[in-house]
């Protein structure tokens, strides 16, 4: 699972502005905007304001902070989080989206929800040598959508979550996970399987490198993307060649806070684990 390694390919940058008509009594007056890479927090929010600290206030700095916060001098350390806190909130909520349809900008509308169940030729096709010698059903190729997203955008702008898909509806998952898994190896040579070329020989229903013991499946727990549009539960009670078979998955988790970088970059690790990785 690779999920610090996606979260930090991400940059995350805060620009946040303050209002200082609050309290009279602020040394930093004027407009003025604070900007910081890394976690939106009252930790980082303090060091930037520090740079525009004036050593001839007749404060520390910390108490000119919590004026601007319109707080007290002598709030507590809680209420200052909780006035960053919202000011986070308020910022990405502000923050542009981009839809998570670039990662593969596929025309059909129902490519996104088909992936997600098992279907279309990203999940299905296997390289093949015509007799002219031309290669077809290349996946490298025909995904090639996805790493170009990887390498531009993908690398610092924010996903809309695809809660418009029967399979990531956060109002029926609430145990803040997801989890993609493959029962077949279609890549040749990337030590994660036994697929190897040439393909039409050594690349037909081939596994994947086995990292998961798969249990059993509640069918009725998506019913909408379980391909075999029936509820009850399929039991595997062996692993390997005498259960589910080999079978490769990735997963990862969020926080329940909507404010933390797990949460607000979850579409990013979806599209990491699911897509690009």
């Amino acid at each position: 699972m690779k999920l610090h390694n996606a979260v930090n390919a991400i940059a995350i940058a805060a620009v946040l502005r303050i209002s200082t008509a609050q309290k009279p009594s602020a040394c930093v007056e004027g407009g003025f905007s604070i900007e910081f890479d890394g976690e939106c927090s009252t930790l980082n929010f303090l060091e930037s304001y520090r740079n525009l600290y004036e050593d001839s206030c007749d404060h520390s700095v910390e108490e000119d902070f919590r004026l601007q916060l319109n707080l007290e001098m002598s709030a507590s350390d809680d209420e200052v989080n909780s006035a960053v806190k919202m000011i986070c909130k308020r910022a990405w909520e502000n923050s542009e989206k981009i839809p998570y349809e670039y990662t593969h900008m596929k025309k059909d509308d129902q490519f996104e929800q088909i992936y997600y169940n098992g279907g279309t030729d990203w999940n299905e096709e296997v390289e093949t040598l015509l007799e002219t010698g031309e290669r077809t059903n290349n996946l490298k190729e025909d995904s090639a959508a996805v790493k170009r997203f990887r390498d531009n955008l993908g690398r610092t702008a924010a996903l809309e979550w695809p809660g418009n898909l029967a399979n990531f509806d956060l109002e029926t998952c609430k145990i803040n996970t997801a989890m993609c898994c493959w029962p077949q190896d279609r890549q040749a040579n990337d030590g994660n399987g036994n697929c190897n070329n040439p393909y039409d020989e050594q690349c037909y229903d081939k596994d994947p490198a086995d990292n998961t013991d798969l249990c059993f499946v509640d069918l009725s727990r998506s019913l909408e993307g379980n391909r075999l549009n029936g509820t009850g539960i399929v039991n595997f009670p062996h692993d390997n060649s005498y259960g589910e078979g080999a079978i490769h998955c990735h997963g990862f988790a969020w926080a329940n806070d909507d404010g933390d970088f797990t949460s607000r970059y979850k579409a990013n690790n979806l599209f990491y684990v699911s897509m690009f990785d």
